[in-house]
């Protein structure tokens, strides 16, 4: 699997995950709920965001390194 192909995966996921969260939040909607998603899925937002920019980094620095071994 490519970088660019690795992120695309990953913001994918994550926006699925986002879309099944709101869908459970319709049914499940109550103390536990709201802290799960404050302790769990609010963090993690944090690092896939955050890995996300690496990955585009990684990408940028892969492109440049093939075009300077050109």
């Amino acid at each position: 699997m490519s970088l660019s192909s690795g992120r695309n995966r990953l913001i994918t996921s994550w926006k699925e995950l986002r879309i099944a969260w709101e869908r459970a939040t319709e049914q499940w909607d109550d103390p536990a709920s709201r802290r799960w998603e404050k302790e769990y899925l609010d963090s993690m937002e944090g690092t896939v965001r955050g890995a996300v920019s690496a990955m585009e980094k990684m990408v940028e620095i892969s492109h440049q390194v093939r075009r300077d071994c050109q």
